[in-house]
């Protein structure tokens, strides 16, 4: 019998077997083919519960039977790659649960948030982060309370709002749009997807097309920031019922006093 048996055991469990299971596989692998008896023998455990150990062990692939004459069964480990080749479906099962899991998180700690009175914030950098923060307001069950700078927009994320917008078209998320009221943002919205867009204007000081770059949204409990710079992209998404409802409440009265095209 192999003097390493023990030391075989200890890795095993590390890669996720069993103590019972590696040490059965830890046998085999030192032993070489043996009858059920003999591995009762050997491992110290019961002949049913050796059963059951080696029928988990070929559920795993790790085993297989050798049927003899008279009924009689031999088990034989299957080479020890398997075990490389159960981490590296371990592994990709693991990337795969955790990237489905980061779908749903931001979701479950809303929730738990929520129930706990506590607002949720999430903060995002780059233009990845923006993306984010724009696919977010997709979700929304809501018209979309925004304010922002067209002019702005298009300087810094032109291509990616292009995006959004379609998307947003798609599923037939409205939106009220506050901006500045230059002639170049009138413009450019004059009849800016009507089904789905509504623009109005607020006075302005000046016709630069850097009146501001921070982009506000409101909708569905939640208030987005997202500052644009050539220099920098970042973002927060807060979502919190009562500074929910004070931004509303502002940008609605915004809304009602503003200028239409």
């Amino acid at each position: 019998m192999n003097n390493n048996i023990d030391l075989y055991e200890k890795y095993l469990v590390d890669a996720g077997l069993t103590n019972d299971q590696a040490k059965m596989y830890a046998i085999l692998i030192g032993g070489g083919k043996m009858l059920a008896g003999r591995l009762s023998i050997l491992s110290g455990k019961k002949r049913s519960l050796t059963y059951n150990i080696l029928e988990q062990l070929i559920a795993l692939g790790l085993v297989q039977k050798e049927q003899l004459p008279r009924k009689t069964t031999r088990y034989i480990a299957e080479h020890p790659s398997k075990i490389t080749e159960m981490l590296e479906q371990r592994e990709k099962s693991l990337k795969n649960a955790t990237l489905s899991f980061s779908h749903i998180f931001p979701n479950i700690v809303s929730d738990y948030n929520l129930a706990q009175n506590k607002p949720n914030v999430r903060f995002y950098e780059g233009m990845d982060g923006v993306k984010k923060i724009l696919a977010d307001s997709l979700t929304a069950k809501e018209t979309i309370l925004s304010f922002s700078d067209g002019q702005s927009v298009d300087k810094l994320i032109y291509d990616l709002n292009k995006w959004y917008v379609e998307e947003r078209k798609k599923k037939g998320i409205e939106k009220n749009i506050i901006m500045p009221d230059t002639q170049v943002n009138r413009e450019k919205f004059a009849g800016y997807h009507p089904n789905t867009t509504k623009v109005k204007f607020v006075k302005s000081d000046s016709e630069s097309g850097d009146l501001f770059s921070t982009i506000v949204q409101i909708y569905d409990n939640k208030v987005s920031f997202q500052t644009l710079t050539e220099q920098n992209q970042i973002g927060i998404i807060i979502e919190d019922r009562n500074i929910y409802l004070a931004q509303k409440m502002i940008l609605s009265s915004l809304w009602r006093n503003a200028s239409d095209i």
